[in-house]
C-alpha cells in the first residue's frame, strides 16, 4: 500500500505543476509533460524548505499536505481557464503521455523490485545517505542536525535528501522504505525526464512520431540502464574467453582470466560488477597510482546509494528541459528595452528564467558539483539563443544574453541563500594532472558507445560548415573551448615546478578530443548563426559540453582533501554520461534522416550495425549485475532497508524504532564513535536522533573547521570507560545528550567496567536481550 501512496503522491505533485510548464513551454511537442513530476517534487520540496528554514511553518505532514493542496487548488484554477487547450493537448498527443508515464512505471517497477530483493541499508556511503534523509525528516525547522555531530548542522548539499524526506512524511512512509522507493522514483524520474527532452529534440525538428519515441527510449536506455563497455568483457571472462596476456595489457584491477570461475552467464565472485566503476588505473610495479571513479547510473541503482550525484539527475534534466524551453522564444529576453516595439516586462520569459534559476539553485543545493558546470551550460546555450537571433552578432549576442543569465544565476544563488551562508567547502584550486592520465584503452571501454555515436554527428555537422571555414572570431572561440583544458594545464604545470619541454608530450595525448571539441563549436557557433534548427544547435551543444567535460580530467583537477583526480574524474564523467546520452540519441535519428535520404547507405549501415552491437554489449551489465548482487533475493521480499537489522540483531532494530517515533525533537544521543564505512553510526544514521560523533573521516571531508570535532571521539571513550558517574555526566551535559545507547558495539569498543555507572544517572529507557537505552536523569 505504501508504494501505491508513494506513486500517487509523485503524480499529484506532477499534474499540479504541468500547467506551469504547458503555458511557458508552449513550442515544445510535450509541453513540458515529462519534466512536470521533478518540478511538482522541487517546488513541494523548495516551499516546505524554505518556511521552515525563516521558521514560518514547520516541516511536517500536516504543512506538506497543505502546500500541496495549495499547489494543486492553484493549477487546478489556472487550467480550468485553459481546460480546452488543455484538453485538445491530451487528445492530441496521448501517445506521447502514455510513453512518457509507461517510461516512468516500468522503470520504477524494475528498480523497486531490484531494491525489494537487495534493500539493506548497510554500506559504502548508504548509512551516511539515510542520515541525512532521517535527518530532514526530524527536522521541524531548518537546518537539519547533523546526526553524527550532534549541536552542528549538516554541512552538505542535503536538498535531494530533502526532497525524500518530505514525500516520506507526507505519505506517513517511515524513512527505512522511503529510502528504497527513493532510490527507484530516481531512477524513473530520470529515465521519463531523458525520454522527454530527447523526445522534445526530434519532435520539434519536424521527426516522425515513431522516430521521437525511439529516441526518447534510447536516450532512456542509456542513462538508467547501459553500463559502460566493461560489462561485455565480464562476460567474455565468465565464458571462458580472453587469454592472460588480454587481462594483462587492459590492467583492470581484478579482472584476471585464472580467476574467472564462472556462475552461468557471469563470474562467481559477488562483487564483479565493482570493477566496472573502476576501470581507468595505471599500475606501477603492481600499484595502482591513478586510481579513480567512473561511476554510471545503473551502477549507483545497483549499489544503492542515494547519493547527491544520483539524486540529481532528473533536477538537471528539468534545468536542461527549461533551457530548450527557453531556445524555443522568439525573444528570450524577460526585459523588453526596445525602441522599435513595446518596452518593459515580459511575462512569459521572465517566468521561465524565474523557473530555471529556482532550478538550477535545486540542482546545485543537490549536488554542488553540478553548480558550475550547469551555469556554464546555460550561459552557453543563452549565448547561443542569442548569437541566432542577432544575425551572427557576438557584441549583440553577449549584450542580449549576460543580463538574463546573470539574472538565473543569481536568482539561484538566492533561492537558496540561507543554505549558502552556511555552507563551507574544502576546495582549494585547481591542480595540474601530473603522473598518469587515462589509457586509450580505459578510455574507450568507458566512452567508446557515445563516441560512436556522437563523433560521426559532430563530424557532419563541421562538414556541413567547412566550405564556409575561415579564421574569424567564432573560429578563434571554438579553438579556444578546445584547448583551454590543455592551456589551463600547461601554466599550472609550470606553477608547480613542471618543465617547459613537456608541453608536447601531454598536448599529444589530448590532442584528438581537443580538436573534435574545436570542430564540434565551431559547428555549434555556425549553425546557431545561420538559424539552422534549433535542436540540431541544441544537441551539438550538449555533445560540445559533454566532450569538454571527459577531457578537463586528463589535464586538471579540482583540489579536495584527497589531492587526486579520482572525484573529478568521478563527478564530470557523471555529468557527462547525462549528456552524451541525449546527444547520442539524437545523433542516432540522424543516421535514419540519412539513410531515408539515402546518404551512403552502406556508411550508415555500418555504422548502425556497430552501434547495436556495442549497445548490446553495454546492456549484459545491469541484469547480470542485479542479479548477482541480489543473490537469491531478500525473503520475504521487503522495500524496508532495516530488514537485515530486524533479523540480525532485532533487539537493535527495535531500539532504533523507538527511538524513531519517541525520541523529541532536538534530542540527542550518544552511542560508540570509530572508524567510517562499518556499522558504528548505525543507530544514529538509522534514527535520526544525532549523536556526538560518528564517521570522523566524513566530518573531516565535510568542515573547515576542524575544531567543531577532534577531540569528540575522546570525551565518548571517556562516557562509556569511566567508573566516575559525575565525570560521564558532566559529559553528557556538555553535549546535551538525553539518550544513552548500549549494545553489543560499544561493550566490544570500550568494555564492561564503565557501564554500571549508567544507572546511577540515568534512568532505563529500553532494554531488550544485550541492548539498553538509558534515558539521562534531569
Amino acid at each position: 500500500m505504501h508504494i501505491l501512496i508513494w506513486l500517487i503522491a509523485v503524480q499529484i505533485a506532477g499534474f499540479a505543476a504541468f500547467p506551469v510548464l504547458f503555458r511557458l513551454l508552449p513550442r515544445l511537442p510535450d509541453r513540458g509533460y515529462s519534466a512536470s513530476k521533478p518540478l511538482g517534487l522541487l517546488l513541494l520540496g523548495y516551499l516546505s524548505w524554505i518556511l521552515s528554514q525563516l521558521h514560518v511553518l514547520p516541516s511536517a505532514q500536516l504543512t506538506l499536505a497543505l502546500l500541496l493542496a495549495a499547489m494543486v487548488a492553484a493549477s487546478s484554477a489556472y487550467a480550468w481557464r485553459r481546460r480546452r487547450r488543455i484538453a485538445a493537448f491530451f487528445r492530441a498527443e496521448w501517445r506521447t503521455v502514455l510513453a512518457v508515464e509507461l517510461v516512468f512505471l516500468l522503470l520504477f517497477a524494475g528498480w523497486a523490485v531490484l531494491r525489494a530483493n537487495d534493500p539493506g541499508i548497510s554500506h559504502t556511503e548508504q548509512p551516511m545517505d539515510f542520515s541525512f534523509l532521517n535527518a530532514s525528516v526530524r527536522a521541524f525547522y531548518g537546518p537539519p542536525e547533523d546526526p553524527w555531530l550532534s549541536g552542528e548542522s549538516v554541512s552538505y548539499y542535503y536538498f535531494g535528501h530533502w526532497v525524500a524526506g518530505a514525500l516520506a512524511e507526507l505519505t506517513g512512509t517511515a524513512t527505512q522504505v522511503a529510502y528504497n522507493l527513493a532510490l527507484a522514483s530516481t531512477a524513473a524520474l530520470t529515465g521519463s525526464a531523458a525520454f522527454g527532452l530527447a523526445y522534445n529534440l526530434v519532435r520539434w525538428r519536424r521527426g516522425r512520431l515513431r522516430i521521437a519515441v525511439g529516441a526518447g527510449l534510447l536516450a532512456a536506455l542509456l542513462l538508467t540502464v547501459c553500463s559502460n563497455l566493461e560489462g561485455a568483457l565480464e562476460l567474455l571472462r565468465a565464458a571462458g574467453g580472453g587469454s592472460a596476456s588480454l587481462w594483462s595489457w587492459l590492467a583492470i584491477d581484478g579482472l584476471h582470466g585464472e580467476a574467472g570461475a564462472s556462475a552461468g552467464l557471469w563470474s562467481s565472485d559477488s562483487w564483479w560488477w565493482w570493477r566496472a566503476s573502476r576501470v581507468i588505473n595505471t599500475f606501477v610495479d603492481g600499484h595502482g597510482i591513478d586510481y579513480t571513479i567512473q561511476e554510471f547510473p545503473a551502477f549507483s541503482y545497483i549499489l544503492g546509494d542515494l547519493h547527491a550525484h544520483v539524486i540529481s539527475l532528473p533536477l538537471v534534466l528539468l534545468f536542461l528541459t527549461l533551457c530548450l524551453g527557453l531556445f524555443t522564444y522568439r525573444d528570450m529576453t524577460p526585459l523588453s528595452l526596445r525602441r522599435d516595439g513595446p518596452s518593459g516586462l515580459r511575462w512569459a520569459p521572465l517566468a521561465v528564467v524565474l523557473l530555471l534559476g529556482l532550478t538550477l539553485g535545486g540542482v546545485a543545493f543537490t549536488n554542488m558539483w553540478d553548480l558550475p558546470v550547469f551555469a556554464s551550460a546555460f550561459l552557453g546555450l543563452a549565448f547561443l539563443r542569442s548569437y541566432a537571433q542577432a544575425g551572427g552578432s557576438f557584441l549583440a549576442a553577449a549584450s542580449r544574453a549576460t543580463p538574463t543569465a546573470a539574472l538565473v544565476i543569481g536568482l539561484a544563488w538566492v533561492f537558496f541563500l540561507p543554505y549558502h551562508l552556511s555552507f563551507s567547502s574544502q576546495f582549494d584550486g585547481l591542480h595540474p594532472v601530473q603522473a598518469a592520465t587515462t589509457r586509450p584503452v580505459h578510455f574507450v571501454l568507458v566512452w567508446g558507445l557515445f563516441l560512436l555515436a556522437v563523433i560521426p554527428f559532430v563530424l557532419s555537422a563541421f562538414w556541413q560548415v567547412s566550405r564556409h571555414l575561415r579564421f574569424t572570431l567564432p573560429a578563434a572561440l571554438a579553438v579556444l573551448i578546445g584547448f583551454l583544458p590543455y592551456l589551463a594545464w600547461y601554466f599550472l604545470h609550470l606553477e608547480n615546478g613542471g618543465l617547459v619541454a613537456d608541453w608536447w608530450s601531454r598536448l599529444a595525448r589530448v590532442l584528438p578530443l581537443a580538436v573534435l571539441i574545436v570542430l564540434a563549436a565551431y559547428a555549434t557557433l555556425w549553425h546557431a548563426a545561420h538559424r539552422s534548427p534549433a535542436p540540431a544547435v541544441f544537441a551539438l551543444a550538449l555533445s560540445t559540453l559533454g566532450l569538454v567535460l571527459i577531457t578537463v580530467p586528463e589535464l586538471v583537477f579540482v583540489g579536495d582533501l584527497f589531492q587526486t583526480r579520482m572525484n573529478t574524474v568521478f563527478k564530470l564523467y557523471y555529468q557527462a554520461w547525462l549528456l552524451l546520452s541525449i546527444a547520442a540519441a539524437f545523433a542516432a535519428c540522424q543516421w535514419a534522416a540519412w539513410w531515408s535520404a539515402g546518404t551512403s547507405r552502406l556508411a550508415v549501415g555500418a555504422l548502425g550495425a556497430a552501434f547495436v552491437v556495442l549497445l548490446a554489449a553495454s546492456l549484459y551489465y545491469t541484469p547480470a549485475a542485479a542479479l548477482t548482487k541480489a543473490g537469491h533475493g531478500f525473503e520475504p521480499l521487503t522495500l524496508n532497508g532495516l530488514a537485515h537489522v530486524e533479523w540480525s540483531r532485532p533487539a537493535e532494530y527495535r531500539a532504533i524504532l523507538r527511538l524513531q517515533s519517541e525520541a523529541p525533537r532536538g534530542s540527542a544521543m550518544v552511542e560508540a564513535a570509530a572508524g567510517d564505512y562499518t556499522e558504528y553510526g548505525r543507530v544514529s544514521s538509522s534514527s535520526g536522533v544525532p549523536t556526538i560523533l560518528a564517521w570522523p573521516g566524513h566530518q573531516h571531508q565535510w568542515r573547515s573547521d576542524p575544531s567543531l570535532y577532534e577531540g569528540r571521539d575522546e570525551d565518548v571513550r571517556r562516557i562509556y570507560t569511566t567508573t566516575d558517574a559525575a565525570e560521564a555526566k558532566a559529559l553528557l551535559d556538555k553535549y546535551d545528550v538525553r539518550y544513552i545507547y548500549v549494545g553489543h558495539r560499544e561493550r566490544q569498543l570500550y568494555g564492561e567496567d564503565g557501564m554500571s555507572k549508567f544507572e546511577r544517572i540515568a534512568d532505563v529507557w529500553f532494554a531488550e536481550d544485550d541492548v539498553i537505552v538509558y534515558e539521562v536523569r534531569r
